[in-house]
């Protein structure tokens, strides 16, 4: 999130997003997506309790752009979503999607938002099988509302 710092929406341009995320190939929109993840307990016993217990932790960032015709980036939303989970047998347990978000982090999503950026909080995972394929999204300042 902190090298969202140097862009801005309307006068950003392909050269300085290639500087950010690296030399990418696309014409009018893109998707940048980032993700950490923490298993409990930690590798490598991660790996022999996991059929039994495993208690994670994901953080995702998902940040979608658009250009114009003269390659200025005029639009760009941050998607912010967050999984702690637990599992037992490797089939059920209890799952929680509330962000939990810093003063820090607060802070550089107000400057984001401060800048022209749209800033959306993940709230209810969007399902297919097992796997969560998107989220229910909300803006930032009805998320903090709660």
């Amino acid at each position: 999130m902190e090298d969202l710092r140097q862009l801005t929406p309307g006068e950003s341009t392909k050269e300085d997003l290639d500087r950010v995320f690296g030399p990418e190939d696309f014409v009018v929109t893109h998707l940048y997506y980032s993700m950490e993840c923490d298993r409990t307990p930690p590798f490598p016993l991660s790996f022999l309790t996991w059929p039994l217990f495993l208690q994670t932790h994901a953080r995702s960032y998902q940040f979608g752009l658009r250009l114009d015709s003269r390659k200025v980036m005029v639009s760009g939303e941050l998607q912010v979503s967050e999984q702690s989970s637990t599992s037992i047998f490797c089939l059920f347990g209890p799952s929680d999607y509330t962000v939990h978000l810093e003063e820090h982090e607060l802070a550089l999503l107000r400057e984001l938002q401060r800048k022209g950026f749209e800033v959306k909080i993940g709230v209810t995972p969007i399902r297919c099988m097992s796997g969560i394929i998107g989220w229910v999204t909300v803006p930032l300042d009805e998320y903090l509302k709660k």
